[in-house]
């Protein structure tokens, strides 16, 4: 009776021990598995929960480039609806293309103004949208700012509403994921990201064109959305939105070296993402 008794604690321990000793072999082998990309800094979050599952260099400050559009479309649909009538100014006109180029004085609607701002990108619209919610690009960065600090972004200042080069206009991968976190939040937003492409007319409609979205990656392998970003000191930059199975992923490449890298970066940062544990038993099982 002794020898079995010792024999079942002896099958119980084992028991608690491979309990704790499995999950977290699993977790440092698959932190170690992390696939290699060139971005310089790069982030895969739960879009549900938050939790981390990529991270490379995810602190670190650096130039977001046009993914700054989106703390600027949060902040069009929080005062704006579709049906608004924005007016380009003198100071949109200004901007550095990307851009639309419309007369001054055009009217169009916030709904058009979102697609442009996140579909095609442009600059000039980012501005005359913040110009027409505060009267003032100045104000608008305050509002930003503001914004920043509300959803904690410690690491994260803005000094326009286009992400155009600024010494002092920066973010991290870190913080550029808990923006779009926070974008899931807003459904004009998401819906506006997940167009291919937009039809743009001027309230009078004298203008009417075609836009198409600039990442490449949309609704293909669960991509719903992604912003798209570059300046000569950003690099290529990307955050990009992902539903497969019912989950959420959140995907943010800074500095990458080219079109092709950026895009090829995020695919594998969100495959892993989606299955870590399945690689590190892939690998288990063929020792």
């Amino acid at each position: 009776m002794g020898r079995r008794k010792r024999k079942k604690k002896s099958k119980f321990s084992l028991g608690i021990l491979l309990i704790i000793i499995i999950p977290i072999s699993i977790a440092l082998f698959a932190r170690d598995d992390q696939p290699s990309i060139k971005g310089e800094a790069a982030i895969v979050i739960d879009g549900e929960t938050g939790r981390i599952i990529y991270s490379k260099n995810i602190h670190e400050k650096m130039y977001p480039a046009s993914t700054t559009k989106l703390m600027t479309a949060i902040l069009l649909e929080e005062n704006k609806s579709p049906e608004d009538i924005l007016v380009y100014s003198k100071n949109a006109e200004f901007q550095e293309p990307r851009k639309l180029s419309l007369p001054v004085g055009t009217k169009i609607s916030a709904e058009n103004s979102m697609d442009a701002l996140l579909i095609y990108s442009a600059n000039d619209i980012a501005y005359m949208i913040g110009e027409n919610i505060s009267g003032s690009n100045d104000e608008f960065v305050k509002l930003m700012n503001e914004k920043a600090r509300e959803m904690n972004l410690k690491d994260t200042h803005f000094e326009n509403p286009s992400g155009l080069p600024n010494d002092n206009h920066y973010s991290t991968a870190y913080d550029l994921a808990l923006i779009a976190k926070k974008a899931y939040d807003y459904p004009w937003l998401m819906e506006a990201i997940n167009k291919e492409s937009s039809y743009i007319k001027t309230e009078n409609k004298e203008i009417d064109f075609v836009i198409d979205n600039t990442n490449v990656l949309l609704n293909r392998n669960g991509c719903v959305g992604g912003k798209t970003g570059y300046t000569d000191g950003a690099g290529k930059c990307l955050v990009a939105f992902y539903e497969r199975g019912g989950r959420k992923r959140i995907g943010v490449v800074l500095k990458s070296k080219d079109d092709i890298t950026v895009f090829e970066d995020m695919e594998k940062i969100i495959d892993w993402s989606y299955n870590p544990v399945g690689k590190f038993l892939k690998k288990i099982w063929s020792l």
